[in-house]
Formats: C-alpha cells, sequence, structure tokens
C-alpha cells in the first residue's frame, strides 16, 4: 500500500512538471526593442550584478540587430512565454556562412536569457529545441554564439555542455582593449591585479596620440556601401570560418544614429578599408561606456594606414565619452599597428561555440584558426 502511494505522489508529480511546461508556450517574438532590452538585460543583472560584467543591451541596440522595421525576418527570434510574461529568449540573426572554402546558410547569435523563477521548468532546453528545429527546416548549417568563460558566475558553458550533442566548442577567443578612461575602467573593475594596473599608469598612456593627415579617412557616407561590402567579405573568404554579409544587413550594421560610428579611408577616389563599432555601456562595479569594434577592413591598407584609421577611430571615441575599447580577434587583425595604437591582447574569455542544425553535418571546423566572426 505505501509502494502504492509513493508511486501515485511521484506520478502526480510528473503529471505536474508536464502541465507547467505545456503551458509554456514557444513563439517567434513579436514585440519591441523595449521590452526585449528591459527583459534580457534584467535578467542578466538579476543573475550577474556585481559578479561579471553585464552589457546593457539598449532598445536601439536591439532595434538596430534583432527587431527594427529593416528586420524582415524574426523567425529566429525564439521566446518563451507564460501567459502574456515573457520568461524566455533565444535570439539569432541570419547570416550566410563561410566555413572552408563553401558559401552555406546559418545563422549567429544566442543572448540566452530565462526568467530565474523558470530556471527548473527546462525553458533554455525548450528554446534550443525549437531554435534547431527552425534551423533544420530552413537547412541551416549551423548558429555560430559565444559562451562566455571569464566567470565561474557564468551560466551559459555549463548550459551548452550538458548534453547536447550538436553543439561543438570550435575554441577559446580571446579580446584586443584600449583603455581611453583610466580612472573610470579602475573604479568599474572588480579584478584586483587590473586596479593595481591601471593605478599605477600615468594618465598620459591613455590619450590618442595624434596623427598625421597622410590618409584621406572620413565618416561612411550611403555610396560607399558596395565597396564596404567587397571588403569585408574579400577579407572573410580568405578564413576558414567567417560570417558573410548582404547589402542589406550590411548598410543596417554600418549606420544607426547615435549607437554606430563607421570611418572609411580612401585612396584616389575609391574606399579600400573601413571601421565600424557601436556603443555599449558595460556594468559591473558601477558603469562604464565602451566602444565595441566589429567590423575592421583592413587586407588593403598598409600598416601606416591601418593605424592611422585607428587613432582616428580612437579619436572620434574619445569624444563620444568612450572610456574602454574592445575588439573581438579576428584573421586579418593588424596586430602591430594594434600594439601601436595602445592595444593589448586580453586572456581568452569565450568559447566560440557551433550549434549544429543536425548531429549529422560534418564537423569539419573544430581546428578552425583563421576565422572572422562578429562578437555577439
Amino acid at each position: 500500500m505505501l509502494e502504492f502511494e509513493g508511486f501515485y505522489q511521484s506520478l502526480l508529480a510528473l503529471l505536474q512538471c508536464i502541465g507547467e511546461n505545456v503551458s509554456i508556450e514557444i513563439r517567434t517574438y513579436d514585440g519591441d526593442a523595449e521590452q526585449l532590452s528591459r527583459f534580457v538585460v534584467g535578467t542578466w543583472l538579476k543573475s550577474y550584478q556585481g559578479k561579471m560584467s553585464v552589457p546593457d543591451w539598449s532598445p536601439k541596440y536591439f532595434d538596430w540587430q534583432l527587431t527594427g522595421d529593416h528586420i524582415q525576418d524574426r523567425e529566429l527570434l525564439v521566446t518563451a512565454w507564460k501567459g502574456d510574461r515573457l520568461i524566455g529568449t533565444m535570439l539569432a540573426m541570419p547570416f550566410p556562412l563561410w566555413i572552408n572554402g563553401h558559401q552555406v546558410h546559418g545563422a549567429q547569435g544566442s543572448w540566452l536569457s530565462v526568467d530565474a523563477e523558470f530556471r527548473r521548468d527546462g525553458v533554455a532546453s525548450l528554446l534550443s529545441k525549437e531554435l534547431n528545429r527552425r534551423q533544420r527546416e530552413r537547412n541551416y548549417y549551423g548558429r555560430l554564439g559565444y559562451a562566455f568563460q571569464g566567470s565561474k558566475k557564468s551560466q551559459g558553458p555549463k548550459f551548452w555542455r550538458s548534453g547536447r550533442t550538436n553543439t561543438n566548442f570550435i575554441r577559446p577567443m580571446y579580446l584586443w582593449a584600449r583603455v581611453l578612461n583610466g580612472q573610470a575602467v579602475r573604479r568599474w573593475t572588480d579584478n584586483p591585479i587590473e586596479k593595481f594596473a591601471l593605478s599605477l599608469l600615468p594618465s598620459s598612456i591613455y590619450h590618442v596620440p595624434s596623427r598625421k593627415q597622410t590618409s584621406i579617412i572620413r565618416e561612411y557616407e550611403a555610396r560607399d556601401l558596395p565597396a564596404c561590402l567587397e571588403l569585408i567579405n574579400s577579407q572573410a573568404k580568405k578564413t576558414e570560418l567567417a560570417i558573410l554579409w548582404t547589402e542589406s544587413r550590411l548598410q543596417q550594421q554600418l549606420h544607426y544614429p547615435e549607437l554606430v560610428e563607421t570611418l572609411v579611408v580612401e585612396r584616389e577616389g575609391e574606399v579600400v578599408g573601413f571601421l565600424n563599432f557601436h556603443l555599449l555601456d558595460l556594468i559591473l562595479q558601477g558603469r562604464i561606456t565602451s566602444a565595441v569594434i566589429d567590423l575592421f577592413a583592413c587586407e588593403n591598407l598598409s600598416a601606416k594606414q591601418s593605424y592611422h584609421l585607428l587613432l582616428a577611430a580612437l579619436e572620434k571615441m574619445e569624444a563620444l565619452g568612450v572610456d574602454l575599447v574592445l575588439m573581438r580577434e579576428f584573421a586579418a587583425q593588424p596586430k602591430m599597428s594594434l600594439y601601436k595604437a595602445r592595444f593589448l591582447p586580453q586572456f581568452s574569455d569565450s568559447y566560440l561555440m557551433l550549434n549544429r542544425s543536425s548531429e549529422d553535418t560534418e564537423d569539419l571546423l573544430l581546428k578552425s584558426k583563421k576565422i572572422q566572426i562578429l562578437w555577439r
């Protein structure tokens, strides 16, 4: 009799769990950038505030990348709902991928966020399964993303490693960093070594060196789009793994008022290189403003031109009140120009991942070294 009662209680618990999951609806996000920003950033702050750096993805940011009127396809914006309450997100952007000399369909993203109240209800797994299903429907090779490992508090790597047989960790990726406001970054960071190092450096080290006007460097204009498209995709196709840009996606990437800046280098009336960055606040011990360099088309530039373009971008960032500049590593990076402009490589903080749409997909990327991927 006692055994039967125990079985009955277990069955009730199982049915209750199933009922809870059934009441969770997975659907395409059709809301605005304001709601998305409030949920994602709020969820991350509840989990990580004061423990690790949290990006403040503003409504403008999400409008620029995921939800604006220019975005025609929202099918990879997968969200979980309990009634009219948003409780989870897993978000991606369609991108052509360049893999070992071949172009395939794919995506990049994640912004995996689950309301703490529902994390034991399998919401993240439901989101992942649905996004993978949609990828398979579209015959996508897979979806690229990052798992942050720079803090033991980060929950991402544990989720992606736990039984997800279609997920490969390709390799660790590092950042380049350039401090523009030493005092602000010292107050913000929780790393005692960084605090000590920043306290020793003279304030002059953070200033942007003056540059000679030997190259024509100017603001991006709409007429530059075809040249920029050719430059960034040509650079990508010299790698083993990259995202490729469509004209419409690049057009939005290179210009968004009050958030995005792009500078181009002109030679004999032709655009031969460009640098694109966006502004992003980071929250840790207080808040700083960072500039994230997304695209740096530099393979047709001399070392001097790359250096001058970096300085011009730093001048622009300094004028915008940027405290810290960050850039994910990429294959064609002009290392000597970066060092000369006082950028320093950081320890690897993230793994680049591939969520394969099918477990039968060939595992071609685990030895990839030359990579050009957005930091998202």
